[in-house]
């Protein structure tokens, strides 16, 4: 008697059909119970095989769900929500020809289906037909608002053309018809905030987007990172100086990814000369060995593929003079280390002073063993 009722017991706890129906359990989004009645499809209504197929989707089984789409509409379900999720399915499996043919079967029904047209778009942009995805995005976008992410899509295939002003204008009509809660909002907003610092120039829009981005997003240690260089471009050197000394705190905690450190060093500016990027990482820890860097600059080449020079403030072996740190260039391809007749008196070196050395010996104004002119920290 006592393992009959053990038995029931775990028949109740396992068994989904004695607790919810198929439909409560597809309301509450418990997907994973839902999968259970795989074996039961026979006893199981047109509708409730489509929350079995969704269950499956869900979960990441496409050959499941579409097993059960299948079912679902043999036994007479032909609501447009299954062909477009048997579209999705197949999209997902790369039978590209089937899945266009289920969402036209979608949006036969439901032609002013924001969401099924998007899927749609999303077939041909997969499938490397960006500029047909871009047309049926956009027309989307036209019709009545509920599914927001086809405004992603536009300024995403936009930013891909290098078409960066309608990218930017679709990335904040993004942000405007989304709820904060969508998975793209915070990729709208890092990417808007990338192009006003990048394109536009306007670093204090881009301070003011990364700002709502890490509201979202606190543990997003990336973005310290990008306020430091709005900061340091929009010449506000105190602030960026102050976010640094967050991001040593962090860093001392070890709080800040790996990833963001190279060296013990992080990215602390970046800005253009001559059509040319130039990264500026500054080092996290005090510099008290011979080579330590204070900072190190990247001039990346113009198709963005590598670094073509390579800048070092560096601590000396002596303070000679009372010289701390010299500018120096590591010659990537020689693998060969230079000086430049330039250093620093000063424990703290702005970051002003290491551009302008930067600047100088890309120019050529600046050479090894140039004149002392540019010595900063006399």
């Amino acid at each position: 008697m006592k393992n009959r009722l053990l038995f029931l017991i775990l028949l109740l706890q396992y068994s989904p059909s004695f607790s919810q129906s198929i439909t409560e359990l597809f309301r509450k989004g418990e997907f994973g119970a839902l999968t259970k009645y795989e074996n039961k499809y026979e006893s199981l209504a047109d509708s409730e095989l489509y929350m079995v197929g969704f269950a499956f989707f869900r979960t990441g089984n496409d050959a499941s769900a579409l097993k059960f789409y299948d079912l679902s509409i043999k036994k007479g379900f032909t609501n447009s929500v299954v062909y477009f999720y048997k579209g999705l399915s197949l999209l997902y499996t790369e039978k590209f020809d089937d899945a266009l043919k289920e969402m036209n079967h979608a949006l036969e029904n439901a032609p002013d289906n924001q969401e099924y047209l998007s899927g749609k778009a999303e077939i041909y942009y997969t499938i490397g037909k960006k500029d047909s995805a871009l047309i049926l995005f956009k027309k989307a976008a036209s019709l009545p608002l509920s599914f927001p992410d086809c405004f992603y899509w536009v300024a995403k295939i936009y930013l891909e053309k290098d078409e960066l002003d309608s990218s930017l204008k679709w990335y904040y009509a993004a942000v405007k018809n989304m709820p904060k809660n969508n998975g793209y909002y915070s990729t709208c907003l890092l990417s808007i905030g990338s192009l006003e610092f990048s394109h536009t120039k306007n670093y204090t829009k881009s301070l003011a987007v990364f700002q709502k981005a890490l509201e979202l997003e606190p543990d997003n240690y990336d973005m310290y990172i990008k306020f430091m260089k709005c900061y340091n471009e929009n010449k506000q050197y105190h602030q960026a100086d102050s976010i640094f000394s967050i991001v040593q705190t962090l860093y001392k905690s070890g709080k800040i990814p790996e990833k963001l450190t190279r060296n013990k060093m992080i990215l602390f500016d970046e800005y253009e000369l001559n059509g040319q990027i130039i990264l500026v990482h500054k080092r996290l820890e005090t510099p008290e060995k011979l080579l330590d860097a204070y900072y190190k600059g990247y001039l990346i080449s113009k198709t963005h593929d590598k670094i073509e020079r390579e800048f070092v403030l560096e601590k000396t072996a002596e303070e000679i003079e009372g010289i701390k740190y010299i500018f120096c260039e590591n010659v990537r391809d020689k693998f060969d280390h230079i000086t430049y007749s330039l250093g620093w008196k000063t424990e703290q070196v702005p970051i002003t002073e290491f551009k302008q050395a930067v600047n100088a010996a890309i120019s050529g104004e600046l050479t090894p063993g140039a004149a002392t002119k540019f010595n900063f920290g006399k």
